[in-house]
């Protein structure tokens, strides 16, 4: 596209309701869902403002799809990632470029498909541990007990069972005050905000030094000939740099190590905990795929050759991912001067989306609101534009770990139904929480029945 067709980004609409000096910063911290909802009716890119400091917003999905796939190269991550460079380093969620590719293909094999049958074991062998000490009818705080499930899973994953209990204590301890102030470092207008001596910003430090010291801990007895199993922790420390023959540097080891246990612990907890709260509110839902679970195991674990023989649970599992997609926020910033659609972007724009809108845009998703796992039936899914769901991104910098985050939600599911059902325990609604990096339930109780009692499948909405 020519300049001559093409408008300069100062010429987008802004978003109405920004307030002198702190432009949309209280909105965003309020509630960016509904904002970001609202922008589809200014056009396909909208402008907020940070502070003084503008982003621009894009509400159009095939734009999206351009932007990650398309013209990536012509991109870095932006400013969420930026700041996040000094707790997680270089891990892969943070770099660009060629030290991206490589460093993606030295962490690679720990998530080729080969290796997803035998990780099927430990994510079940956790999930058993877990709902063994629940007790029928009395209610969990679910998004708690799913995240410590999670946290297990990855730890186990990563460590193998190399950590102390206190080890997963401190893990469980910090990861939460790392998520929640990365999305504060995100929309905080200028830098210093992150040194202000208070508590929110104490508590994220600390827990960014109890994990480091942790992960280093673990890599100089990896190092030194300690036996750490056969766990991600050892592939790494093994792997090699094919053009050079070197392995990993330990500062890199920790800063993936790092990655991996921020981003493969939340967000499948948050999938498991709203799957469960949608089939507290869908009796026939919830009926039709315990049956299909009865049918597959039978009682008995879940093995990977399950997995795939269960295309119902696989459907609720998606439905559950587009319904409450979790990455409410993602960044690109330009390179260089940039052309998206019809805009000119200058060198160094910041560029926004957010894939938990995008999956609930009537446009893409006739009535969105609506839990209807029949949106993944194979007709269904040919009828919609690829670039419609990106809950793991899309191109070159598409989350690593999608298919085994998939797996471990359908494993851990797979193993809670062939021994409990979860009703509905909340005396409010369950609302959404976005001040952290993913979407969280609020006020959700579940309660635990037995397989065998007179429960039901749905408690009924709340």
């Amino acid at each position: 596209m020519s300049a001559a067709t093409t408008i300069p980004a100062d010429r987008v609409p802004t978003a109405p309701g920004a307030l002198p000096v702190v432009g949309h910063v209280p909105a965003l911290l309020r509630s960016p869902l509904p904002l970001f909802a609202s922008l589809s009716e200014h056009g396909d890119v909208v402008r907020l403002r940070l502070g003084s400091r503008p982003i621009y917003y894009l509400t159009n999905a095939e734009l999206i799809h351009t932007m990650l796939v398309k013209q990536a190269e012509q991109l870095d991550k932006g400013k969420i990632f930026e700041r996040s460079q000094a707790f997680l380093g270089n891990g892969l969620a943070t770099t660009d470029n060629e030290f991206h590719i490589g460093q993606r293909r030295l962490i690679q094999p720990a998530f080729v498909p080969g290796r997803l049958p035998g990780y099927v074991t430990l994510i079940r062998e956790q999930a058993e541990a877990a709902i063994s000490g629940w007790r029928p009818g009395k209610p969990l705080q679910f998004a708690r007990v799913m995240n410590e499930l999670a946290l297990n899973v990855i730890s186990v994953l990563v460590f193998s069972r190399h950590l102390s209990q206190a080890d997963f204590a401190a893990v469980r301890g910090a990861t939460p005050h790392i998520l929640k102030g990365m999305i504060l470092r995100t929309v905080y207008p200028s830098s210093r905000f992150e040194r202000l001596p208070i508590p929110a910003n104490r508590r994220f430090d600390t827990a960014v030094e109890t994990l480091h010291e942790l992960t280093g801990r673990v890599i100089e007895e990896g190092r030194s000939g300690g036996d750490l199993g056969d766990n991600v922790m050892s592939l790494l420390l093994s792997a090699e740099d094919p053009r050079t023959g070197k392995p990993m540097d330990p500062r890199q080891i920790r800063d993936e190590v790092m990655t991996m246990l921020i981003g493969g612990s939340e967000t499948t907890a948050l999938q498991m905990a709203w799957l469960f709260h949608e089939l507290s509110l869908n009796p026939a839902i919830a009926e039709r795929v315990y049956a299909e679970n009865r049918e597959v195991l039978g009682g008995r674990p879940c093995e990977y050759d399950d997995v795939g023989r269960m295309p119902y649970l696989r459907q609720v599992v998606m439905e559950t991912v587009r319904r409450h997609t979790l990455t409410w926020l993602v960044m690109r910033r330009t390179r260089t001067e940039f052309t998206l659609g019809d805009i000119r972007f200058p060198e160094g724009t910041e560029l926004v989306f957010s894939p938990t809108t995008i999956h609930r845009d009537p446009r893409l998703y006739p009535d969105p609101m609506r839990f209807d796992p029949d949106r993944w039936l194979p007709e269904a899914i040919r009828e919609r534009p690829r670039s419609s769901f990106i809950p793991f991104g899309a191109g070159r910098r598409k989350c690593i770990g999608d298919a085994l985050a998939l797996l471990e939600v359908t494993v851990v599911a797979a193993t809670i139904m062939t021994r409990w059902r979860l009703a509905a325990a909340n005396t409010g609604e369950v609302g959404e929480n976005v001040l952290s990096a993913a979407v969280a339930p609020t006020n959700l109780l579940l309660r635990p029945e037995p397989l065998d009692s007179a429960a039901t499948a749905g408690g009924g909405r709340s």
